[in-house]
């Protein structure tokens, strides 16, 4: 059985029910944000849009915490649409350049939800970033842009993650800024896998060579004197430098230029990783598990893993971005790409900001 406990804003309590595993459904992915729903076995309910929701197995751990996008009653129940407690982020914010998401991501959460100088604006929550200072550069059009897509895009690209969980003895939601590593293999052919799908992006015409230009302005006259012109490969391995050798072929390139300094092979290199590795990761495997498989342990596995997939013979490389609670099974969700009509519109949005 499940266990849904419901806070309203101020974290008090507000109501608890029990539900069937079996007819019911979690799901936290964390590319679209989107929803899952429960269906409460009551007629009325004091939970509100805007409260938060604890899952949790009777007796076990925690699932998720989530928050409540929706709540209606009809005459024999109430249906209560979640969303991942990270949507408390869902807000824009002016967009001047980012840098280093991580360290740009705090910034903007503290400075619109945490220290605002319109006090009412401000949220109960308490940010630990434990990402360390680097060349973290996203490059998004527009001037404004919503938190939730830079979250997104610094998964993909960085492999940021941002943690997110109810603590209801301190009356605050504690976000944690984390660094994935985790890695693993999976053979998605043994038999302790129930379910396999597999979608491939169309990859065909991914940029895979970035061309970049080192130039140097006069500062009284503003001339642009090109100093050299260095190329960097990605590689079937996800990586990127400028060896020419196992590289992806046919070339696709893009092009680019950065100012002279003292750090510019450090800051032309991070600025090709961020050109040609948004490419990664552009197939959508879900691999369907028994809960408590003990070869996979499934419901542990952090979001942000790296995988190496083998599916038919064939090696995928894939990162763990969503995941299911389906009853006795367990869904990895690994990829940027998806099939469901409504998370690709998500992400079509996100991609034509």
């Amino acid at each position: 059985m499940y266990k849904a406990e419901f806070f309203a804003q101020d974290f008090t309590f507000a109501a608890a029910y029990l539900l069937d595993e079996g007819g019911t459904v979690l799901s936290l992915d964390y590319l679209t944000m989107d929803k899952c729903s429960l269906d409460l076995p009551v007629r009325k309910t004091p939970v509100k849009k805007g409260d938060f929701c604890r899952v949790s197995r009777v007796g076990a751990t925690v699932l998720a915490d989530f928050t409540v996008a929706d709540c209606s009653c009809e005459e024999s129940d109430c249906t209560v649409s979640l969303r991942p407690l990270q949507a408390v982020l869902d807000v824009d914010v002016y967009n001047d350049g980012i840098t280093d998401c991580a360290a740009w991501l705090t910034q903007q959460i503290r400075a619109y939800l945490i220290n605002s100088s319109d006090a009412v604006q401000n949220r109960a929550l308490v940010l630990e970033n434990t990402v360390p200072a680097a060349d973290r550069p996203l490059t998004l059009d527009g001037d404004i842009v919503n938190l939730l897509d830079v979250l997104a895009t610094a998964l993909t690209a960085y492999r940021l993650v941002l943690d997110a969980q109810l603590d209801l003895a301190n009356k605050c939601i504690r976000l944690t800024l984390e660094q994935a590593t985790a890695t693993a293999m999976l053979e998605a052919d043994l038999p302790n896998v129930l379910e396999r799908e597999i979608t491939l992006g169309d990859s065909y015409g991914s940029k895979n060579k970035y061309i970049l230009r080192r130039t140097s302005t006069d500062q009284e006259t503003g001339t642009v004197t090109v100093l050299e012109e260095k190329s960097y490969y990605l590689h079937p391995d996800g990586s990127v430098d400028g060896q020419d050798a196992n590289r992806i072929t046919p070339v696709f390139w893009t092009l680019g230029k950065l100012e002279n300094s003292e750090t510019w092979d450090a800051d032309a290199l991070a600025q090709a990783v961020e050109a040609l590795t948004p490419e990664q990761y552009d197939n959508e495997i879900r691999l369907t598990l028994r809960r408590d498989d003990r070869l996979v342990t499934p419901e542990t596995l952090p979001l942000g893993t790296e995988a190496t997939i083998y599916i038919g013979g064939q090696a995928y490389r894939s990162l763990l971005t969503g995941r299911e609670w389906d009853g006795d099974t367990h869904c990895l969700v690994f990829g940027k790409v998806r099939v469901d009509l409504t998370k690709k519109l998500i992400l079509q949005r996100r991609n034509t900001l």
